[in-house]
């Protein structure tokens, strides 16, 4: 099958063109890959900088305030390694500290990329125009993260993100903070306060690329990308997600807004990957439409398609996306394989069709030549005629009826209850075992361990395989649920932990205005956990003030104001509930050994989130309540290793050796476990001065951070140059 020319470019009218114009020149072809990228940040995280005051109405009230009005500050392991990134190596502290250098190299490319295809696409229209050529999600921490280097390093990383933004290069995609699988969270509002938090923190950036596509004659379409974390969606989930969207178009003037789904194909029930691919896939929401199943009826502009009131899911071809992330392809393999799927029958229908491939910016890493031979695959594409797009702006095509559709487009999808994209197990995408350890026997409907071994350096050098037995992961999730909804409580019935606190605080007897009260000030303690971002925008320092947001979202309605030692309790208790979401992170539980660095985060954040909880019952004369949190850390953390008794992992065919096999120490200086190793050094350091020295000693505020590697992604990969290859950190003098 040889390329079509397109008859007409399919793009805006403004910048449309004419076959007389296109005889001379070059034409762009109806088929476009389409890009998407994101980041995966595996944190290093082994403590945060400060210990709260064991006693609050003790403190000034101006300090008081202005301390509850700032994001934490993370403490780090330091652990360098470097990476050879064509025909430069860069190097990093630890892992978070490399890929920052990585972002900014690959924001320079992405902007050299853009300007190359401007140049290219002008010239064969004989017209100036810009199309994003992909869009790109950068998680709320990293870009915290690197508004804070910028500042310590003198860099101007962030500024020319927005510049790419702006400019209209790339286009932005927006997540959920935290990077917790939002279909395993317990409530609606909890699911509620990630998303709505996603959409107060990345207006700003909104606005930035639709003053864009304003300026190049583009509105009333306010069309918004959104990559769940690791793919994980469910029916729950997007009624959410469409509802909180609504909502936000609503408060901020956003004509016609519409939301783009970027999942793995094997999430959908349907079995014609060819089709579904090529295809322009839409699922309904159930605010969106009535009992049968018809979209319900709303204002819109009758110039765009009636699928604007649905949810346009693209998908990626996790199989064709793991090969050219993982084999290492050749350019001309990469570009023939994406050139091979073009069409024929589609392009007579004069229809632009495309095909997902969606990678985290880490993958960059992989290889020395993984950059090079992404900057050369994007130039080569461009130079044949095929236009790489956004996925924003090739479902913008479809619902102006500039790209056409074809005779089954819309095609409306019916997808499962629930599932993951970027699971171990391709053949079943509700099956969460990579998280959970567990998955279902398709035949006897009995769970069972989902085990997947992997190869790490012996003591004699050589590699040695191990089971990568997966009980851990069940014991871990028993023990943070345990401690996760004695911390955080029922949000949704404002029962028990900060939850309950929170509703106290809000002076409302409504339980349902109690409810909206603790959801919104939730939402707008994005503020303060992520201050910077905002800062660095169009806010003030004094504009973020923990006092002004207790008032105005947690007291709505009520009369009188809080005063700070309860303005402070409250941001504590907000602080400690996003500790604990933060406990839950994917990448912690998402690997086959125990004993690494984001395993080690997981359990650092979920510590500090009881320690929180346990000073703000301690503030508020509730030192039994404070009393119970001590009590189930010391059970579910400090005594992890007997977690195979308590949660009976027996049941599972999990034997005493195994489990210990699991569970042991990849480190010399402490052969406790990495729960309890880093439980106890976190509560040694945030307990002791709340009075709990009996409990801990000031040896246990000093055990080592050290922890082992993250074996399957770290040391199988010979351009991943750890100084240190035995463990993740250093040898203490």
């Amino acid at each position: 099958m040889s390329p079509a020319k397109a008859t007409r470019p399919g793009f805006r009218q403004s910048i449309g063109v004419n076959d007389g114009q296109l005889s001379d020149q070059s034409t762009i072809n109806l088929f476009h890959p389409i890009y998407h990228s994101f980041t995966y940040p595996i944190g290093c995280r082994i403590d945060v900088e400060r210990i709260l005051p064991a006693d609050i109405d003790g403190e000034d009230d101006e300090e008081l305030v202005d301390n509850f009005s700032e994001p934490p500050v993370w403490v780090e392991r330091f652990s360098p390694l470097a990476v050879q990134i064509g025909d430069q190596v860069l190097r990093g502290k630890n892992a978070p500290d490399l890929m920052l250098k990585l972002y900014r190299l690959m924001f320079d490319l992405f902007q050299g990329i853009g300007r190359f295809i401007d140049s290219t696409i002008n010239q064969s229209l004989g017209h100036s125009g810009r199309f994003p050529f992909m869009s790109l999600t950068i998680d709320p921490d990293t870009i915290h993260r690197i508004i804070e280097a910028d500042f310590e390093q003198g860099e101007t990383t962030y500024p020319a993100l927005l510049r790419l933004f702006g400019e209209g290069y790339i286009s932005p995609c927006l997540t959920t903070p935290f990077h917790v699988l939002l279909p395993r969270l317990a409530s609606d509002s909890e699911i509620r306060v990630c998303i709505r938090s996603a959409f107060i923190f990345y207006l700003r950036i909104i606005r930035i690329y639709t003053d864009f596509l304003e300026a190049n004659g583009e509105s009333g379409l306010t069309v918004v990308p959104f990559w769940l974390p690791e793919g994980a969606v469910s029916s729950r989930v997007v009624d959410i997600l469409n509802e909180e969207f609504e909502a936000f178009c609503k408060r901020e003037k956003l004509r016609n807004g519409h939301l783009v789904l970027l999942l793995d194909n094997h999430q959908a029930n349907f079995h014609e990957n060819d089709v579904l691919m090529k295809s322009w896939n839409q699922i309904v929401a159930r605010r969106g439409a009535n009992g049968n199943g018809r979209l319900r009826k709303r204002e819109r502009d009758e110039s765009l398609h009636e699928g604007v009131q649905r949810i346009s899911v693209l998908f990626r071809d996790r199989t064709f996306s793991d090969w050219v992330i993982h084999a290492n392809p050749s350019v001309k393999k990469l570009l023939d394989r994406t050139i091979a799927k073009v069409d024929s029958d589609i392009n007579q229908q004069n229809v632009h069709y495309g095909w997902g491939h969606f990678e985290e910016l880490e993958s960059m890493t992989f290889t020395p030549r993984a950059i090079i031979n992404f900057q050369q695959k994007l130039v080569k594409l461009t130079e044949l005629g095929y236009l790489p797009l956004s996925p924003d702006f090739y479902i913008r095509g479809k619902l102006r009826g500039e790209f056409g559709c074809t005779h089954n487009e819309p095609q409306v999808l019916e997808m499962p209850p629930a599932s993951v994209g970027n699971g171990w197990n391709l053949s079943n995408a509700t099956c969460f075992g990579r998280w959970d350890g567990l998955r279902q026997n398709p035949e006897t409907g009995a769970w069972e361990l989902d085990a997947r071994p992997y190869e790490r350096p012996g003591d004699n050098g050589a590699r040695e395989t191990m089971k990568g037995n997966p009980c851990w992961k069940i014991a871990w999730n028993r023990a943070r649920e345990a401690c996760y909804r004695a911390v955080v409580g029922d949000l949704a019935q404002l029962k028990g932990g900060m939850a309950e606190v929170l509703a106290g605080l809000s002076g409302q007897t409504d339980p349902d205005k109690a409810r909206r009260n603790v959801e919104d000030f939730l939402a707008n303690y994005t503020y303060v956990y992520w201050r910077e971002f905002f800062i660095q925008h169009d806010m003030a320092e004094a504009d973020i003030n923990i006092i002004e947001i207790v008032n105005k979202h947690l007291r709505a309605g009520v009369k009188g104001e809080l005063a700070e030692a309860d303005c402070a309790r409250a941001g504590a208790a907000a602080q400690a509930i996003f500790f604990a979401l933060e406990s839950g992170r994917s990448m912690g539980s998402g690997w086959e050994n125990m004993d690494q660095r984001s395993f080690y985060q997981n359990v650092v954040m979920l510590t500090l989130a009881i320690c929180n909880a346990m000073y703000v019952h301690h503030w508020m004369g509730q030192k039994a309540q404070a009393r119970k949190l001590l009590s189930l850390l010391q059970t579910e953390l400090l005594d992890f290793e007997n977690a195979y008794t308590r949660h009976n992992l027996a049941e599972f065919g999990v034997s005493q050796k195994d489990w210990k096999e699991a569970i042991r120490s990849e480190v010399s200086e402490c052969r406790d476990n990495v729960v309890r190793r880093a439980a106890l050094r976190i509560a040694a350091r945030h307990l002791r001065p709340l009075g709990y020295t009996r409990e801990f000693t000031r040896q246990d505020a000093n055990i080592t951070t050290n922890v082992g590697h993250m074996w399957s992604i770290e040391s199988c990969r010979e351009n991943f140059c750890y100084e240190n290859t035995a463990f993740c950190g250093v040898l203490e003098a």
